[in-house]
């Protein structure tokens, strides 16, 4: 099935990778109902004895400025592998979600396709093993994917198959009909704003809400501002593929005090007529949040 990616990104949790030896074949029997498949079967191997050739230099610099720890092999089908299993601390909860996300960027970033016909990226691990394969890539717009994720922690798995089938809806072809169509915009948003809640508006703006418990507004300014920068980055490969990617005009980012309505900041993008974007509200509340925000914003 085809996957037409215009970025949508409700938040969730996400997924890994188990080394295994001579149960595998058994353990991939036992969870055939955790495969989701789009398009194509593509045997998958995170090993380096599967290389052929070097990696592309300009290729494995993209990723391992998004994930420092990955590990590449170039199949014999001219497909790449990334094993992200030394990225991620399993006692940090949000690992699952950091493997999701950090898939997402390099599908969308990397120019893999410029190189190799495919991609796998994939995480080891006895609790879940998560392998995302991505064929027929055109441009971050159009491709196609397949989750293989067997494992012993049935909540981990489901984790995963619960961020993939969110992150990757029109994996399904029937969710790409009429009314149910949902555009791939958060996507995009969920890679770039972890920590935020997006929300969509009719106008196609976004809002994306930041709820932080936060005494030390500086470092709140930061972490927002360093999401801004991320965002702005990943937007640029998504309009070079393709201006008619992304739905929406704008976004609004409002930074609040946890569960109350005290705002530290109101921060808009929108598209302007001539294509271009620029800053349309810039309200900052607090001089600290301010400081952090600033340092942090390219």
């Amino acid at each position: 099935m085809k996957k037409t990616l215009l970025l949508c990104i409700p938040f969730a949790i996400c997924l890994a990778f188990t080394g295994c030896s001579n149960s595998e074949k058994n353990q991939e029997q036992t969870t055939s109902s955790q495969v989701e498949t789009t398009t194509v079967d593509t045997e998958v191997s995170t090993s380096a004895e599967s290389a052929q050739a070097d990696v592309d230099k300009s290729i494995e610099a993209n990723i391992t400025a998004i994930v420092p720890n990955a590990v590449l092999a170039v199949n014999d089908n001219n497909s790449l592998s990334v094993d992200l299993t030394d990225q991620y601390d399993e006692s940090d909860k949000g690992y699952i979600g950091n493997f999701m996300y950090d898939c997402t960027r390099i599908i969308a970033t990397s120019n893999f396709s410029e190189k190799y016909a495919g991609i796998s990226l994939s995480y080891v691990s006895k609790k879940v093993f998560p392998v995302i394969t991505v064929t027929d890539y055109k441009n971050a717009a159009d491709y196609s994917t397949n989750l293989f994720c067997p494992g012993e922690d049935t909540n981990s798995v489901a984790a995963v198959k619960i961020m993939y089938n969110k992150l990757f809806y029109n994996r399904d072809i029937n969710n790409k009909s009429g009314a149910e169509q949902k555009s791939e915009d958060d996507l995009w948003f969920y890679s770039s704003f972890p920590s935020s809640l997006p929300h969509k508006l009719s106008d196609s703006t976004y809002v994306i809400n930041y709820r932080y418990d936060a005494k030390d507004t500086y470092s709140y300014g930061k972490t927002v501002g360093n999401d801004i920068n991320t965002a702005v980055e990943n937007l640029k490969p998504y309009l070079n593929n393709n201006s008619n990617t992304l739905t929406f005009d704008g976004f609004l980012i409002i930074c609040l005090d946890g569960d109350s309505d005290t705002r530290y900041c109101e921060y808009e993008l929108s598209k302007k007529e001539d294509g271009s974007w620029g800053v349309t509200t810039y309200n900052l509340k607090d001089d600290n949040f301010k400081k952090g925000l600033e340092e942090m914003i390219n």
